[in-house]
């Protein structure tokens, strides 16, 4: 098993300007594995409105660096989905690792932060094409 997290302050930007138009939240498989499981927690109203997109991108070799959501020729077409699971820790629990949830509330306990003011949304991918990038996009909001 591998577990990763990344604590992203001001990684994506919050809204629309003339550079950006979508939050964009990847996971790189660099690695063999029978199910990739890419969670992204989202604090309470960080964004408007669910995930626009969600799909793959294999990386061949040569090809520029990631972001591949704009590299068609590289889109993998196989159905990837995301789903809201809830809020808080109570809501990233799976099979896949027995005691993943602990370890995120591990996580939030040490930065003495509220899981319940997150939302968790995730993408799972069996067995995902080597080297390849899962991606999850939010439509960014207008600037108040």
């Amino acid at each position: 098993d591998c577990i990763s997290g990344t604590i992203a302050h001001g990684a994506v930007p919050r809204y629309r300007d003339d550079s950006n138009s979508v939050g964009l939240y990847t996971a790189r498989v660099r690695t063999p594995c029978e199910v990739l499981i890419h969670d992204v927690l989202v604090h309470e109203g960080t964004f408007s409105r669910p995930p626009s997109n969600s799909a793959a991108y294999g990386e061949s070799v040569g090809a520029e660096p990631f972001p591949g959501y704009s590299r068609k020729r590289d889109w993998l077409k196989f159905p990837v989905t995301v789903s809201l699971l809830g809020r808080g820790v109570e809501a990233v629990h799976t099979p896949h690792a027995p005691r993943y949830a602990e370890m995120i509330q591990f996580i939030f306990d040490r930065l003495d932060w509220d899981s319940r003011r997150f939302e968790v949304y995730r993408c799972c991918i069996e067995y995902p094409v080597l080297p390849s990038t899962a991606a999850i996009t939010f439509d960014l909001d207008e600037h108040p």
